[in-house]
């Protein structure tokens, strides 16, 4: 039996794919980087640096892990999974509905009821990359971002989409997106996270402070003002830093364009309902 080998695993919220690889994590090091998180509620709604289905791995192969390792892990396992954005959407929620179409209408451009990917590559990349002084390089990114994010709704270009196909397009993107997310696997909300991020992070930090995220809220007008931009901190600046990370950005995206879950209310502030 080859030898396992010990994994050391950096920043709480940064992904880690586990699979294929046979992992001795003891109990000190579980204690130090999990145990203690998970003591913060607020904390422990970002952890994906072991997944749902890491845990399910762990509890799978046992002989390599130590036995105080493999009590603990099975002792957050359902605490982990109640943290994590629900796979079951309310697509007939009225609020759910009513978000939609808020954005429905934010992206129609010319206000005539109906949206097409044109417009809103248009708006995305054309005009806010351009104000963000974005390169060629990272303009092209974020507007492959985008098309593969809204050609999974069903959208295209030259393709004229109303609310009812487009509310329609969402609910696919959100069962394939949480999918994903519960195989710890990239989502397309996430592709679209690390492009934006991509832009602002010029130190690269992996991060974005509150005045960057308030240029950007402007810019897209998403998050007009100051105080919704504040706010945005407020729900998704999960660790407490001042600073969002791109895995802060998914968790609190994926609850709220998806599942609805409280925790994410008033991501954009008042403006998104």
């Amino acid at each position: 039996m080859p030898k396992p080998q010990n994994l050391l695993i950096g920043r709480i919220g940064k992904k880690e794919t586990l699979a294929g690889s046979k992992v001795n994590l003891t109990a000190n090091l579980l204690e130090s980087k999990f145990l203690n998180f998970f003591t913060d509620p607020k904390r422990c709604r970002t952890l994906q640096a072991v997944s749902f289905q890491s845990l399910l791995w762990w509890q799978e192969d046992q002989r390599y892990l130590s036995k105080p390792t493999f009590t603990r892990a099975l002792y957050w396992l359902p605490i982990l999974a109640q943290n994590m954005p629900s796979n079951s959407p309310d697509f007939a929620n009225p609020k759910w509905i009513n978000r939609h179409k808020f954005m429905f209408n934010f992206l129609d451009i010319n206000g005539d009821g109906k949206i097409t990917l044109d417009e809103i590559v248009s708006k995305a990349s054309d005009d806010i990359c351009a104000k963000l002084d974005a390169t060629p390089e990272q303009t092209q990114r974020h507007q492959d971002a985008i098309e593969a994010f809204f050609k999974k709704m069903g959208m295209d270009y030259g393709k004229e989409v109303e609310f009812p196909e487009f509310v329609k397009g969402w609910e696919e993107l959100a069962k394939h997106d949480l999918k994903l997310w519960s195989q710890n696997k990239s989502t397309l909300i996430r592709d679209w996270g690390d492009a934006v991020f991509d832009i602002f992070d010029k130190d690269g930090s992996g991060s974005i402070s509150l005045d960057e995220w308030k240029a950007y809220g402007r810019i897209s007008g998403i998050c007009p003002s100051d105080e919704d931009a504040e706010r945005t901190f407020e729900i998704c600046d999960l660790d407490n830093s001042g600073k969002l990370d791109v895995d802060e950005m998914t968790r609190q995206h994926l609850g709220f364009w998806y599942t609805l879950d409280s925790n994410a209310d008033g991501l954009y502030g008042d403006f998104v309902p």
